[in-house]
């Protein structure tokens, strides 16, 4: 099998989409690509409008190779159908609270920001578990069983060696 030279990583908050994505950019030579930096005019606070989104998305999607990673679903299309391989990283609650928490600590200067940012992905992430929504746990469940050969899911650190057969020893 060849390597994947278009990668979709997928996954809520704290999941470990853009640390995966890092890796495999460094090992495998292929830009990566965050959605939010798509999502959001100013991150996290203003939204680009949906169709600039999917002509955005549909560029990036062109070049030969990439690492695309998000929580995104809905206006994702283009990015899942033309990947090679998707990457669904779906650890526990206790894993992620202690992973988001972590990252408010380390993240932010402000102790309010650090408190408020933290309770907000922690809330995001717990909504992500019961969401139907596209970019929520059955809504990835949905997206992911159309493209069953292609997907490798990830729970635990453990499972992360099933990349090292994929794409040579990066774990």
């Amino acid at each position: 099998m060849n390597t994947p030279k278009k990668i979709f990583i997928l996954g809520t908050s704290g999941s470990g989409k853009t640390t995966l994505a890092k890796k495999l950019s460094k090992h495998l030579k292929i830009a990566h690509y965050d959605l939010d930096d798509i999502f959001w005019i100013n991150k996290y606070d203003k939204k680009l409008p949906r169709y600039k989104r999917k002509i955005k998305l549909k560029k990036l999607v062109k070049k030969s190779k990439w690492i695309i990673e998000g929580v995104y679903g809905s206006w994702t299309g283009a990015a899942i159908r033309e990947s090679e391989i998707i990457i669904w990283l779906l650890p526990g609650r206790l894993t992620l609270s202690k992973r988001l928490i972590l990252r408010g600590i380390t993240r932010e200067k402000e102790i309010k920001n650090k408190v408020i940012g933290t309770y907000h992905l922690w809330r995001y992430m717990m909504k992500y578990y019961n969401s139907d929504k596209s970019s929520g746990y059955l809504g990835h469940l949905k997206i992911t069983k159309r493209y069953k050969k292609k997907l490798v899911i990830i729970k635990k650190n453990g499972d992360l060696k099933i990349l090292n057969s994929i794409f040579g020893k990066i774990i």
